[in-house]
């Protein structure tokens, strides 16, 4: 049986997910599954776990759905994996394709009460993950260097774009961002596609098609700092004008 899927738009700027509001929509609709991002993409924003937890004893009808795969960069204690044991309507999905940079190997994974995995199961895809994916996904999660270094370097790039860039960003802990033109810079994306940084569009995205942002990663210092200078130049010649 399909569903009827219910868009919650946060199209006005910082564009987090607003608990508060999806509560709303549940209260209006009574959704049998309600699906969250976070950290939030394309924004990067976190909600506090205590915040999920408090949201959840509200929808205790409804299965919340907390899609995680942004999470890997930030602390253990921020994910709501733990939250499992205590309430039975939680799934929480993970990805081996950001952190880990296994996208092409189609990995990932969901935590759950027994039954509800018992249920899920019936309905997965008949084709079966490659057992060249899962030695990969192994070996990544015994690599706890690599893991140390990306967690490192996602903190060195949030503080840097939080810090010195010279246009309104969101509030990111992970290694996506908003990144926002306004009157600044017309028209972001093509602006800085004319210099040779590629971004990904807002209107990409459900809700922004109005909003002149972009998305960007920030899994690179080096190009970080490039982006950030051609921003400050290209704000600079637009003063002189």
């Amino acid at each position: 049986m399909w569903g009827i899927p219910v868009f919650i738009n946060f199209s006005e700027p910082p564009n987090e997910i607003d608990l508060e509001v999806v509560l709303k929509h549940v209260n209006e609709s009574r959704p049998k599954l309600i699906y969250i991002g976070n950290p939030n993409n394309p924004t990067g924003h976190l909600i506090p776990k205590k915040e999920i937890e408090n949201f959840i004893q509200e929808v205790k009808k409804s299965v919340v759905v907390v899609d995680e795969a942004l999470i890997d960069a930030l602390p253990k204690e921020t994910s709501c994996i733990d939250l499992i044991e205590s309430y039975p309507n939680l799934i929480v999905t993970r990805s081996f394709s950001k952190f880990y940079g296994l996208a092409r190997m189609r990995i990932g994974y969901i935590v759950a009460h027994k039954e509800v995995v018992k249920h899920v199961s019936k309905t997965v895809s008949p084709f079966e993950v490659s057992s060249l994916s899962i030695e990969l996904a192994k070996a990544v999660l015994r690599d706890e260097e690599f893991q140390r270094n990306a967690r490192k370097r996602n903190e060195e790039c949030t503080r840097i774009i939080k810090k010195e860039s010279p246009l309104p960003v969101s509030n990111t802990s992970t290694a996506v961002a908003l990144l926002y033109g306004n009157e600044i810079v017309p028209n972001l994306h093509q602006t800085l596609l004319s210099c040779g940084i590629l971004t990904v569009d807002g209107k990409s995205f459900r809700g922004l098609e109005k909003v002149n942002c972009v998305r960007i990663t920030l899994h690179n210092k080096e190009s970080l700092k490039v982006l950030i200078q051609t921003l400050k130049e290209i704000i600079e010649k637009g003063e002189k004008k």
